[in-house]
């Protein structure tokens, strides 16, 4: 049997601390004090009985029971919102959510977020969108887009913007299962030469990276060179022919899961990118944005290859 102390007010608070990252900036969002979130939250994990924030880290976070309180009573209070908006008239259709997706992520997870976000909030418009680093990061800006999923931004592209940490992951050199180098040793970076060589567009985060690792060992110049910024045409490609694509891993994790790509050991790259949510700080999202965003955290394991060289981005 539910606590009748438990209230309303203690659940949409709790939800707004979650949303906002933070109690001070979920006082700003519901215009009151910050003591007067405070003791709301204090009163509704008396209610419960558990802590629901960890309030020994200076970094928001929340308890083990926390992130499970939040992910239960999420889905009820969206339904109860569209309930109330919809049969008093204020919501004629759905809440609409529109993100940026890169492609290291769009491949690895985001389909399976999707089905189950639109399971359990059906009534919602979800627009997909994709592009450059740099691209997405100016719609951010704009308000074309709630939110951007993907590697972190480098310098000036960040300006304005905040940075969720998820996960890391490597680039790999990646051929086909029957590729010729399997067969034999590979010294360095300048075997693949004498094959072609595919890589992500100048510009991009993961090409920067590339470009810095191929250059510390001496290579400043590809005679067999494609680039794209299209991950379908860059697996088809790679099926029929002997080249090498230097690509973030997760881009291609459901291919190596399956076999089909092979990594060459012997050639990783000493970098480990971060991928994440990147957000306006200033923008208030709808509740089914922030609901998205709450599956998506929830769906990142942590990766074999992280949980042995696991570092911390600032």
């Amino acid at each position: 049997m539910i606590d009748k102390r438990l209230k309303m007010r203690h659940l949409r608070c709790f939800q707004e601390v979650v949303r906002q990252r933070g109690i001070v900036r979920a006082a700003e969002a519901l215009s009151t004090s910050q003591p007067a979130v405070s003791r709301t939250i204090s009163d509704l994990e008396a209610v419960l009985g558990v802590k629901l924030l960890d309030r020994r880290r200076k970094a928001f976070e929340l308890t083990p029971e926390g992130r499970d309180f939040n992910r239960l009573i999420s889905s009820g209070l969206l339904r109860i919102e569209e309930a109330v908006e919809t049969v008093s008239g204020e919501r004629p259709r759905g809440d609409s959510v529109a993100c940026g997706v890169l492609p290291t992520y769009e491949a690895q997870y985001f389909p399976q977020v999707v089905a189950r976000f639109k399971a359990e909030v059906p009534n919602t418009t979800l627009t997909v969108l994709r592009g450059t680093n740099l691209e997405l990061m100016d719609k951010l800006r704009a308000g074309a887009i709630d939110f951007v999923v993907g590697r972190m931004a480098h310098g000036e592209a960040m300006r304005g913007l905040s940075f969720e940490h998820l996960y890391s992951e490597p680039i790999l050199c990646v051929v086909r299962k029957d590729h010729p180098l399997r067969r034999k040793p590979i010294g360095d970076f300048r075997s693949l030469l004498g094959f072609g060589i595919m890589l992500n567009l100048q510009g991009t985060i993961p090409r920067h990276e590339v470009d810095r690792i191929l250059l510390a060992n001496g290579i400043s110049d590809i005679p067999d060179l494609i680039e794209t910024d299209s991950a379908d045409f860059a697996r088809d490609f790679l099926r029929a022919t002997d080249y090498v694509w230097l690509i973030p891993q997760g881009v291609v994790q459901r291919e190596l899961s399956g076999g089909e790509f092979v990594t060459l050991e012997g050639l990783r790259f000493d970098t480990l990118g971060p991928v994440g949510l990147t957000v306006l700080p200033d923008r208030q999202m709808n509740a089914a944005a922030s609901r998205l965003i709450e599956m998506i955290r929830d769906a990142v394991p942590l990766p074999a290859y992280q949980k042995s060289n696991a570092r911390t981005i600032k």
